[in-house]
């Protein structure tokens, strides 16, 4: 993970992503793909960079993978804390 003063450090890409998911809103591969599109190129780089993202993700957020009629979906979330033990 990469970090910079205590901060997640994304790529432009990644962080035009984050973005985009902030909203909590499922999004479609074919979504993300059209307002990202000058840098994804093709659809099936979607699955990379959310692999990515997802390793850089600070505590307590989630991108999560959907099925929704017949078409995949990623939405971000913010995980319930149950507190330490």
């Amino acid at each position: 993970m990469v970090r910079r003063n205590g901060q997640v450090k994304f790529t432009p890409t990644e962080k035009r992503m984050w973005d985009l998911l902030a909203d909590g809103l499922p999004h479609s591969r074919w979504e993300l793909r059209e307002s990202l599109y000058d840098e994804l190129g093709d659809v099936t780089n979607i699955r990379t960079h959310i692999s990515k993202l997802r390793h850089k993700l600070p505590d307590g957020e989630a991108i999560l993978c959907e099925i929704y009629k017949r078409t995949v979906h990623y939405r971000r979330v913010k995980l319930l804390s149950t507190g330490k033990r």
